[in-house]
């Protein structure tokens, strides 16, 4: 009896194990993707927002034909 329990329990055990390796595989491939997309959307805001201060002291196109960038 106590040996159909360990039978039991190892299968499900070396089951499991088998599946383990494929979902880590497709887990890494995932991690990768998603960092890479992170990292491609931080250099895109930070471009954006170094963009954005280069410009501030400069008075924007509508105030300077309005006159006030004179």
């Amino acid at each position: 009896m106590l040996s159909v329990g360990r039978d039991t329990w190892k299968k499900k055990y070396f089951d499991e194990k088998r599946k383990t390796v494929p979902l880590e595989d497709e887990y890494g491939k995932l991690k990768s993707e998603l960092n890479a997309a992170n990292k491609k959307i931080v250099t895109q805001l930070e471009k954006a927002h170094d963009g954005q201060q280069s410009s501030a002291g400069q008075p924007s196109q509508q105030a300077s034909f309005i006159g006030f960038g004179e």
